[in-house]
């Protein structure tokens, strides 16, 4: 019993620790939303580009972490069925493992309750901070700055309906991401 209750203390301890560390000393930030739309034009990158395309993946994931994490085989036979499937490349992205895909690096950031998740694309540095509870839009950012400034390949949000990781709301404030996966 005299075990239990320590480890209940401990337990609640680290929980409450980590709790004042997300929502009281994460920094805050002054967001501004973002103004309509107000040029005379849309730009299109992709007007006139009438070269083949070819199709890539970025997020899929194998058997990491000890089975923890979302996947299943091995990095070689993940890549080798997307080819299969008419990928030119498909690149394995497990959580806060680069991929040792020599062509390009790219792995899953984030390991929190709502899957507020991000892609880092193209560089093996690792951020490891992150916020386990439900993330406010100034933890939001303050991972996306940490990201941004650690690693220098492109920063993609991953899933961001899922659970609500991102909102609508979010998307007109939040800012260092590149890129947006699209469901």
């Amino acid at each position: 019993m005299r075990f239990v209750k320590k480890f209940l203390f401990f337990f609640l301890s680290f929980l409450l620790l980590v709790a004042v560390h997300q929502y009281l000393l994460c920094p805050q930030f002054n967001f501004k939303h973002a103004g309509s739309f107000s040029g005379s034009h849309w730009y299109n990158p992709y007007e006139g580009l009438h070269e083949n395309w070819s199709k890539y993946n970025f997020h899929s994931h194998t058997n990491a972490w000890f089975g923890l994490t979302n996947g299943k085989g091995h990095e070689i036979d993940v890549e080798k069925r997307y080819r299969e499937l008419g990928y030119k490349h498909a690149f394995v992205s497990n959580y806060h493992k680069p991929s040792s895909n020599a062509l390009l690096p790219v792995y899953e950031h984030g390991f929190n309750i709502q899957k507020t998740h991000q892609q880092v694309i193209g560089d093996k540095k690792v951020v490891w901070l992150d916020y386990i509870f439900p993330q406010t839009l100034a933890n939001k950012q303050y991972v996306l700055e940490k990201i941004g400034k650690t690693t220098s390949g492109l920063v993609s949000l991953n899933h961001p309906m899922l659970r609500d990781g991102y909102t609508e709301k979010d998307m007109g404030f939040l800012n260092r991401f590149q890129l947006m996966e699209v469901l």
